[in-house]
């Protein structure tokens, strides 16, 4: 049965590559060459994460994180640690019930004024999202929030803006960690694919 493994604390991450996946499919008709464009609802954040080079006692600590995610099987919450560095107002956002890319939400406390610009990182439900065109608060704290990929929310859902994670699992068995002589593992890099269960 799968579980949340922690994520390794020792040894901060070196590069993210995100890659967000849509899916969709182009047929182009060869006889007038218009093109016709499908999309479905399925869209994934997936990432290529490398590591620094680690002494032994770190690089250890990560190969037991890869065998505890045994695979595919196990999933572990993350987010993009730049994001973090940016500082937010202290606060809370709530977005009303609805389905859709585009929510109502609303900040309160220090947040009542916050603006999130086109790019930022949000966590709705579990998931990360991106915000795609700047969301600014009126004098009452209410706001239009354009994400990436739709929601489907019922009732009052929190809107995480400070520290968002998703959860994620490992998108390939685990990678090879090897040390040298001189007690150094070399740069490492795994790919994660957001987990559904």
């Amino acid at each position: 049965m799968p579980r949340i493994i922690p994520f390794p604390s020792v040894s901060g991450v070196r590069a993210i590559e995100w890659n967000p996946m849509t899916a969709s499919s182009v047929s182009t008709s060869p006889y007038t060459g218009k093109s016709r464009i499908a999309i479905w609802p399925m869209q994934v954040f997936g990432a290529v994460i490398t590591l620094p080079v680690m002494n032994v006692e770190t690089a250890k600590a990560w190969f037991g994180f890869f065998l505890a995610c045994n695979g595919r099987e196990n999933y572990f919450e993350f987010g993009d640690s730049w994001f973090a560095l940016e500082r937010r107002p202290l606060g809370f956002c709530f977005a009303q019930a609805t389905q859709g890319k585009s929510l109502n939400v609303r900040f309160t406390g220090l947040a009542a004024s916050l603006a999130l610009p086109s790019g930022s990182w949000v966590s709705i439900a579990g998931k990360l999202n991106r915000v795609t065109a700047d969301c600014i608060a009126d004098a009452n704290g209410n706001a239009k929030l354009e994400l990436w990929r739709s929601v489907q929310l019922e009732g009052e859902t929190e809107v995480n803006y400070n520290s968002p994670k998703g959860l994620f699992r490992l998108d390939e068995d685990a990678p090879p960690l090897a040390w040298n002589a001189s007690r150094m593992s070399p740069e490492t890099t795994f790919s994660i694919i957001e987990y559904d269960a």
